[in-house]
């Protein structure tokens, strides 16, 4: 769990690689194991947080690494906005969408949608919106000013995954 304690405008924290993991207050780690973790969770609002989900690599070259393959955005009374890329190829084949070469899952509310879809009718406080040259999903939840600028990436030995980034503004929440 990333706890912030008082950030400063433009902190930002991200998950990359075989998980290396950098906090909002420049600690750096590294986690391995493969499950469902809380990355961030809001100490204003218990409701609210992030969660990611580390998978084991199946290359022999990083046989004891994972990689993030996927992350959530929880906020109790908002829609619950995941994106993940699928590790079979029978998941990959019912992906609606494909990004930087990797098939991508986009749920709202556990209902699978296309990224360029229009979600205004949905949450007019929650944005997605797809930057295909640069690889990169950006969701922008605007009741806690929260930008999360999800990259897809492929490799030979770790495959297609994703990398997060988190940037806060210097209060959480507005209100």
């Amino acid at each position: 769990i990333i706890t912030l304690i008082v950030p400063s405008p433009g902190t930002a924290s991200g998950i990359f690689g075989d998980p290396h993991i950098v906090t909002f207050d420049e600690m750096h780690f590294d986690c391995q194991a493969a499950g469902e973790f809380t990355t961030l969770k809001s100490l204003e609002n218990s409701n609210f947080k992030i969660q990611e989900r580390f998978t084991a690599t199946e290359s022999g070259a990083c046989a004891q690494a994972s990689v993030s393959t996927g992350v959530a955005v929880v906020d109790v009374g908002k829609p619950i906005i995941q994106i993940s890329t699928p590790r079979t190829s029978t998941q990959a084949s019912s992906s609606l969408n494909t990004f930087n070469g990797c098939p991508i899952d986009f749920y709202v509310d556990g209902s699978a949608r296309q990224l360029d879809a229009d979600l205004s009718g949905i949450d007019a406080s929650i944005s997605v919106s797809a930057y295909e040259d640069e690889d990169t999903i950006k969701i922008k939840h605007d009741d806690t000013l929260l930008t999360l600028n999800v990259t897809v990436a492929k490799s030979t030995s770790l495959g297609c995954h994703i990398m997060v980034q988190v940037t806060l503004p210097g209060l959480f929440r507005s209100g």
